[in-house]
């Protein structure tokens, strides 16, 4: 009983200084102040309000001004107000935490999500108070990641230009507030939902077991490098399928942007009979997954000898990756103005000089987007590695054959045999490959936002 009364008595404070704190501000407004002025005084209840209204009037007012303001009715009506704004936070976060928290695992969980919400919620009104004020919103998000403090330090700041009235309304507003805590509420899941299993990947590569982990982190008993030491033993092809990977991808991607960027230029600037119809056979081709094509592929590198050979592989690679990237590559090219062309034609430049010297240079971020992709995919392709290198030919053995395949055909190798299968191992491998590509992405980041609005935009 007593809890239930401390919680009670706990509900009316918050709502009194909520109250309060609104008053307070629309006196400050009604005699010329800015609308959080007043110190600390805005969070006492009763006291805040007096000393308002004790406050110095600079700016015209009338009569009943105040009465609207502090009468007992609008008193009442805001008390109220907040009261059923708070009952209805309780009644969508009581029963949420009660169901995550069946278990302490569920309860640190959805803990750590609210207060991640709410800091960041917290930061972003400090930024944007700061932004109001003139300051940089940048350096208001910053002071924001301190709770509590940093609110109070953005309001106490004097503003460096003109804040019109009810500005601050549109940020810390309830509906506005409201709308922070959904927006980074789904941020949050979305990057936990992201995090979770690069989190458990890299805590699983550095975990002493065989099997599937348990645990999302090692403990310090389970704490282990011999994963990555297995990858690179006497008796791993771990750096050979790396290199056979490695250097498929990187003939793919030269190979590609050669044929590709040549197509894509030829289709977006010169006019030839059939050019409808080439497009139009090459967009059809798309429809159809590679893997219809398997047994064709396969009878070919047969009758070339080419089974067990991974740089061959490249030939696939490349003629599977014009028909999408030329696409792709000659809506890009559509958009750069043919006046450029004609302008240079009549300064002597022939085609080619056009090409390397104005179109390329323009072309960088399409390309770079088709260049990233193409060095990408052997990286993640699993089925045609496996039919076309996993071949056992005359006169050779068990260990040759696997120093034939590709990273994805290797690393499955270590789970795909249940008597000697070490997940752990598959994990460091999986984190080796994944963290130079992710560097890679983030080179060309800005490249690969360009490359994507920008090819999509016209086709």
């Amino acid at each position: 009983m007593f809890l239930y009364i401390l919680g009670g008595i706990l509900v009316l404070i918050i709502i009194a200084i909520w109250t309060n704190f609104d008053i307070v501000a629309e006196i400050n407004e009604v005699k010329g102040y800015q609308k959080y002025e007043g110190g600390m005084s805005k969070y006492i209840p009763g006291y805040g309000i007096k000393e308002a209204l004790e406050r110095e009037t600079i700016s015209h007012i009338f009569d009943d001004s105040f009465q609207a303001l502090v009468g007992v009715k609008r008193l009442i009506g805001i008390f109220i107000r907040h009261l059923i704004t708070l009952i209805l936070i309780v009644a969508v976060v009581v029963p949420v935490a009660y169901f995550f928290g069946v278990s302490s695992v569920f309860r640190l969980v959805f803990s750590i999500f609210v207060v991640i919400v709410l800091w960041l919620t917290h930061s972003s009104i400090t930024g944007e108070v700061y932004q109001k004020k003139g300051y940089s919103k940048v350096a208001g998000n910053f002071i924001g990641l301190i709770p509590v403090y940093g609110m109070i330090q953005a309001f106490k700041l004097n503003a460096k230009k003109q804040i019109f009235k009810g500005s601050f309304r549109a940020i810390i507003g309830v509906k506005e507030i409201f709308m922070k805590i959904l927006t980074f509420g789904f941020l949050t899941l979305a990057a936990g939902i992201v995090a979770f299993p690069v989190v458990y990947l890299i805590g699983s590569s550095f975990t002493n077991t065989t099997t599937l982990p348990t645990l999302l982190w090692p403990t310090s008993d389970l704490f282990t490098l011999q994963n990555y030491a297995d990858l690179f033993a006497e008796d791993s092809n771990f750096i050979v399928w790396y290199k056979n990977t490695f250097i498929i991808a990187v003939l793919s991607m030269i190979l590609g942007i050669i044929f590709v960027t040549g197509a894509g230029y030829v289709f977006a600037r010169f006019r030839f009979k059939g050019k409808k119809a080439g497009l139009m056979t090459i967009l059809v081709l798309q429809m159809f997954p590679s893997f219809m094509g398997l047994i064709a592929m396969f009878t070919l590198f047969q009758v070339f000898g080419l089974l067990g050979k991974p740089t061959w592989l490249t030939v696939l690679y490349v003629g599977g990756s014009i028909p999408g990237n030329m696409w792709l590559i000659k809506g890009y090219l559509s958009q750069i103005p043919k006046d450029l062309d004609e302008s240079a034609m009549l300064d002597g430049a022939n085609k080619f000089q056009i090409f390397f010297k104005i179109i390329l240079p323009l072309s960088v971020p399409i390309l770079s987007f088709v260049s990233v992709g193409l060095f990408m995919a052997p990286w993640m392709d699993y089925m045609l590695p496996k039919y076309l290198l996993d071949v056992q030919l005359a006169g050779t053995d068990s260990n040759t054959v696997a120093r034939q395949w590709t990273i994805a055909v290797g690393l499955f190798s270590y789970i795909s045999n249940p008597q000697s299968s070490s997940y752990t191992t598959f994990a460091a491998g999986a984190l080796i490959v994944a963290v130079p590509i992710t560097i890679l992405y983030m080179i060309f980041q800005r490249y690969l936002i360009e490359g994507i609005a920008a090819g999509a935009t016209k086709g």
